[in-house]
């Protein structure tokens, strides 16, 4: 057996399951754990079937448990002498071949030469874990192949992680166990570093790397074995400054790291897992990411975690309308009426203009300083972002008017006009074509060239243009040019 401490619990010997369905036949009620026990399948007749082997006599414990457990059984034991074959049954599986588990060898390395009067040693049974829930359940020893013998049988339930959390500062992981544990499956020796498995995950945070410096218990000092709480003290790299999306997971190497006080090794499926502290405040991203807004657009504000204000209340979209400003910021600080919203996630903050934004002007976005804090208490700095709106509404001719020698004819339009889409650049003729002339004594007439109203070079912006023109003779009066 793997225990090296034998612990004989009281054992009832029945014939029918108190309290259960008559059909449920059990030997001995197991009290406590971890249990073990000798006797023999001789004789005890054949009440229990399997799904998988051949069964004969059989020998049934009922166990009870109140809290779900991981169950370990082996029957690895020198007053073991026969090939052994064993089974965890539910209440409803009574008088059927199903079983949650069947299990019939052991391995060399687990059940040597000796440690069984089974020929060979290792053809002890063994259930290495196996998760149950609270609720009744029943443990069948058989015989593979129907044979019969005398057993011994150990069943425990293996040590486990019950709780973990990490220090605030991520200076060590307090890991409480589920029984006082040892390095030594004689039950001695405290716990040392490699006896654990660490995984770090940066997941795109600032620390690079996180190792485990020392084991300590509670009080600092070091671990002699028995405890059933220790610290794992550990080290952030870089200079213990994370940014709370790192993760890191402690485990045991393997089953024969961390025992209890029956030399039951703890799973690598219990595994502390925790977070790393976040020593940054959240990072704004304003949408529209560029430098310019359309006229009806919103404004977004995305941060990269959710936030709270800095009284730790939770955000809505009441208390959050008038911790923001937007405001026209070309001309003093006019400022722009808008509807604030926040999303389920309290990461996305919408601002909507009551109106359409007046073109061509600059606006300001800004939230001040100490307002927002992130849920590891890292206030906010104060934020702005400064957007151009957009010119999406085509210029227009608002006057024309020809001079009296029919050469310039000059246009005014409704805002400052330019020869690219980027508003760079002053008119040119290629801007401009005759789309319809109506012949008198001219019968053609040509756009040579654009200057400002007083003959200078256009740079673009300029609300009067002056357009010059060129005809094929001279003009009569009846010519009109569109």
């Amino acid at each position: 057996m793997l225990f090296n401490k034998l612990k004989i619990m009281s054992i009832i010997h029945l014939l029918i399951a108190n309290g259960l369905s008559q059909d449920c036949v059990v030997d001995s009620v197991i009290s406590d754990l971890p249990f073990t026990h000798t006797d023999s399948t001789i004789g005890r007749g054949d009440d229990w079937s399997f799904s998988g082997y051949t069964d004969g006599e059989d020998y049934t414990y009922q166990l009870t448990l109140t809290t779900p457990r991981t169950i370990y059984i082996d029957t690895c034991d020198p007053y073991s002498n026969y090939d052994t074959i064993i089974a965890i049954k539910d209440t409803s599986q009574c008088q059927i071949d199903a079983s949650l588990q069947e299990h019939d060898d052991a391995d060399q390395d687990f059940c040597p030469e000796g440690a069984s009067n089974i020929n060979p040693s290792w053809y002890a049974s063994l259930i290495d874990s196996f998760p149950l829930n609270p609720g009744t359940y029943y443990i069948v020893v058989d015989g593979y192949d129907a044979e019969v013998g005398n057993f011994g049988i150990a069943i425990g339930a293996l040590p486990e992680i019950d709780t973990s959390y990490i220090a605030s500062d991520d200076s060590y992981i307090e890991v409480v166990f589920s029984d006082p544990v040892y390095t030594l499956a004689s039950a001695t020796g405290g716990l040392q570093i490699n006896d654990f498995e660490i995984e770090f995950s940066q997941n795109g945070g600032n620390a690079t790397n996180v190792e485990i410096s020392n084991l300590t218990n509670v009080n600092g000092g070091g671990l002699v074995g028995g405890e059933d709480t220790i610290r794992i003290n550990i080290a952030v790299t870089p200079g213990g400054q994370s940014s709370g999306v790192e993760t890191l997971s402690i485990r045991p190497v393997d089953r024969n790291s961390i025992f209890n006080s029956f030399g039951i090794g703890l799973s690598r499926s219990s595994v502390v897992i925790a977070n790393l502290t976040d020593y940054y405040p959240p990072i704004a991203n304003f949408i529209p990411a560029n430098d310019t807004i359309n006229p009806s657009q919103d404004v977004l504000i995305q941060f990269n975690e959710p936030i709270r204000l800095i009284n730790n209340t939770n955000i809505d979209n009441t208390n959050i309308q008038n911790l923001f400003t937007l405001a026209y910021a070309d001309t003093g600080t006019s400022s722009i009426d808008f509807v604030a919203s926040v999303d389920d996630d309290d990461q996305q903050f919408t601002l909507n203009p009551d109106v359409s934004l007046d073109e061509r002007r600059t606006i300001e976005v800004t939230y001040a300083a100490d307002i927002f804090e992130d849920f590891g208490n890292n206030a906010l700095p104060a934020n702005n972002k400064v957007l151009i709106v957009n010119d999406i509404t085509p210029g227009v001719i608002v006057e024309d008017s020809l001079d009296q020698n029919n050469t310039f004819l000059y246009l005014s339009f409704n805002e400052g006009v330019y020869t690219n889409e980027s508003g760079t650049g002053g008119l040119n003729s290629s801007d401009m074509e005759i789309s319809n002339f109506a012949e008198g004594n001219a019968t053609t007439a040509n756009i040579t060239g654009m200057t400002s109203e007083i003959g200078t070079t256009l740079n673009g912006g300029e609300l009067i243009v002056r357009m010059s023109l060129q005809f094929d003779d001279i003009p009569d009066g009846t010519e009109s040019v569109t």
